[in-house]
């Protein structure tokens, strides 16, 4: 059994890959929406950077997090290999942009007006959900908002899972000497999943392939 040997960080894509396409129509929403200017977002489980550019068009002030090996470790960042501390030092010194590991953010309290998480909830084990979960719900403003985005019905994918390589709530793939997590989320066990840690869903703008649903923190009282 992989064990340990599980590496989300293998499933990132690079800054060359275009921006989650769902992502446009998440813009849209929040335009809609009487927000504040000179908001604060993060960007967890930021990757290789593929969003960066986008998030950027909402606000200037972003966090970017992931674990200390994907945030230390190396990148090709177009023709020069550079962790993400030194390609986002040499790229947008005209933005205000921090980078966090995990385990230094959920140590934090920012107040962040909107939290992204793109493409992570389906590649990280139960227990990891929850420690995410948690340091979101520390880290939002009392009014701020977590966009939970996680792909499905990958069809390519979904093929590949067999009862040979199922893993907890889903399915390990062998992938460069390590493992890769995936699990296939529905609409109502990702809101179960939220409901657990206290999260409203307050809008769904989901599609096929995508869910994406915007969240508040649940008050002890609601």
């Amino acid at each position: 059994m992989p064990g340990k040997n599980i590496r989300p960080e293998l499933s990132a894509l690079g800054i060359r890959k275009s921006p989650n396409p769902i992502l446009p129509r998440v813009f849209s929403k929040i335009k809609k929406l009487d927000i504040k200017k000179n908001l604060l977002v993060v960007d967890h489980g930021c990757g290789q950077l593929r969003n960066v550019n986008s998030l950027l068009e909402l606000s200037r002030r972003l966090i970017l997090v992931d674990t200390e090996v994907q945030i230390t470790k190396k990148h090709k960042f177009f023709d020069k290999h550079l962790n993400i501390k030194e390609y986002v030092k040499q790229k947008y010194n005209n933005a205000n942009i921090k980078v966090l590991d995990d385990i230094a953010f959920r140590n934090s309290k920012v107040g962040a007006d909107f939290i992204f998480s793109i493409n992570v909830f389906d590649v990280i084990l139960p227990k990891t959900r929850s420690i995410i979960l948690s340091s979101i719900k520390r880290n939002l403003s009392t009014d701020g908002t977590l966009i939970l985005i996680v792909p499905r019905n990958d069809t390519w994918t979904l093929r590949r899972c067999t009862n040979d390589n199922k893993y907890a709530d889903g399915y390990v793939f062998h992938n460069h000497g390590a493992f890769t997590f995936y699990k296939n989320w529905n609409r109502q066990s990702i809101t179960n999943l939220l409901k657990r840690h206290r999260y409203k869903v307050v809008h769904d703008i989901s599609t096929y392939k995508y869910l994406c649903l915007f969240c508040t923190i649940q008050l002890s009282n609601s």
